[in-house]
């Protein structure tokens, strides 16, 4: 589940989804087929998930443990799938490089430790923003609260928060925190 955050970072910026970019966040979660049991006593998280998360304009993104990672943007013509600096497209000429992809850029970057330095450095934002990594982390917290509840979770992105269900609305609300953190 931790990987959660990491993919779908970069599903919201390959769908220009980011909080900066208007997008914001799901409008409903679902969590299906989660399993804790392979690791029980070395950690609480899920193992095994598949996260299906509904944004604005008919876009659904689905996060699974089951796919090796990475991500795959389906479209009208063709698929590609990125995983931590490795390319692949049903079009071989999209993954090839110098490919002109019209008016989308991708961010070249040394990783996220020097481009947290560089930007300390420069006084200019990361190519990962605090917000998007929120943003991103959001519907893996969802995720969590849907599987409690054995139902998707309706969700307002802009006033972050559920919709409809005070079930949902408590346990997101009631979940612990660890030490001396609060809120």
């Amino acid at each position: 589940m931790d990987w959660i955050g990491h993919h779908n970072d970069i599903a919201h910026w390959g769908l220009g989804l980011e909080a900066t970019g208007g997008g914001g966040g799901p409008v409903s979660v679902e969590a299906k087929n989660w399993d804790f049991s392979k690791t029980p006593d070395i950690y609480d998280t899920v193992w095994q998930y598949d996260v299906v998360s509904k944004y604005p304009g008919d876009i659904e993104v689905i996060m699974s443990s089951r796919v090796g990672g990475g991500c795959k943007w389906i479209g009208t013509d063709g698929w590609v799938w990125v995983n931590r600096g490795r390319l692949d497209a049903s079009n071989k000429e999209w993954a090839k490089k110098g490919f002109n992809a019209g008016d989308w850029k991708g961010y070249s970057s040394p990783g996220h430790q020097r481009n947290f330095i560089d930007s300390v450095k420069s006084r200019k934002e990361t190519i990962a923003p605090a917000e998007n990594a929120h943003r991103s982390i959001t519907p893996g917290h969802i995720a969590y609260v849907s599987h409690e509840i054995g139902r998707a979770v309706k969700w307002d992105p802009k006033k972050e928060a559920v919709i409809g269900d005070e079930k949902a609305h408590k346990i997101l609300y009631s979940l612990p925190y660890r030490g001396d953190w609060k809120l």
